[in-house]
């Protein structure tokens, strides 16, 4: 019981000191790609390190005889005293994790199961790469894997907007990435800073989708307009999502002058913070 407490902690304590270190050098400050990469694989460290054991020195110990007797009588007496109550404790924190894990699949399920029910009675406008939807119900715009699905109330000028900005979801593969982060927040649900992790991967995601869309040759104001046309409407979170984003931190970031100052600095940052955590 206790040493399940100790992970517990290191895991929460690892999982904080790299989001900060997140937060403070990279969010928004480096390559799209280099935070892709970053936010899963800080989840998985942050899991992965408090269960290493780097040995740093041996240590020689000397039977101690008659103190090692009186040591196994009084654990046993411990043991035999309260064993039924740490059974009890780890019981029940094994069920509340599983049903944590059971809830979260359960919850991807009814996602996966929405989105096959928007695809019944659709209205297809192009068949292959990517493949286009168009649903009666209304719903804001997203994309999955590879199929963009819009609703039937958008208007035709709006569609080739829409279509740029879920496309390079499609050629990135961010639903791939989402998919795996959904996995691992399920796995890990009891920890808020993977939750945490997951809504920054959307944000990158949704930042680089902006980006490809301008490199186009698409006008802010007109881009910045249809997407607040997309507002409303359903669209799952395991999907990439027209409007999944803080949508004031999407125009500050597409009317922002950005710079590459010391991002290679930056990246370089997350050696020393790693040994750190190691040691």
């Amino acid at each position: 019981m206790r040493e399940l407490i100790v992970y517990m902690l290191e895991t929460l304590a690892c999982s904080a000191v790299l989001m900060l270190l997140y937060g403070v050098l990279f969010d928004r400050r480096v390559s799209f790609a280099f935070c892709r990469a970053y936010l899963p694989v800080s989840v998985v460290a942050a899991a992965v390190i408090p269960l290493l054991r780097i040995p740093v020195r041996s240590a020689v110990t000397e039977p101690l005889g008659g103190n090692i007797v009186a040591g196994e009588i009084v654990s046993t007496l411990v043991v035999e005293g309260h064993a039924t109550a740490a059974v009890g404790v780890r019981e029940i924190l094994l069920i509340a994790y599983a049903g944590g894990v059971v809830l979260s699949f359960a919850a991807m399920a009814v996602q996966l199961c929405n989105i096959w029910r928007l695809a019944r009675g659709r209205e297809l406008l192009h068949e292959r790469n990517p493949r286009i939807v168009r649903t009666a119900e209304r719903i804001a715009s997203f994309s999955f894997f590879d199929t963009i699905y819009l609703s039937r109330e958008i208007e035709e000028n709006d569609i080739k907007a829409i279509v740029a900005h879920e496309s390079s979801h499609i050629r990135h593969r961010h639903s791939a990435e989402k998919v795996a982060m959904q996995l691992l927040r399920a796995l890990m649900w009891w920890n808020p800073f993977v939750w945490i992790a997951q809504r920054r991967l959307t944000e990158v995601h949704e930042y680089e989708a902006d980006a490809d869309v301008l490199g186009e040759g698409y006008d802010v104001n007109d881009y910045i307009t249809s997407i607040l046309k997309s507002l409303l409407g359903y669209s799952p979170d395991i999907a990439n999502s027209f409007r999944d984003s803080l949508t004031k931190k999407r125009f500050k970031m597409m009317t922002t002058k950005k710079t590459s100052r010391y991002a290679l600095l930056r990246t370089l940052a997350v050696l020393p913070v790693a040994a750190a955590l190691l040691c």
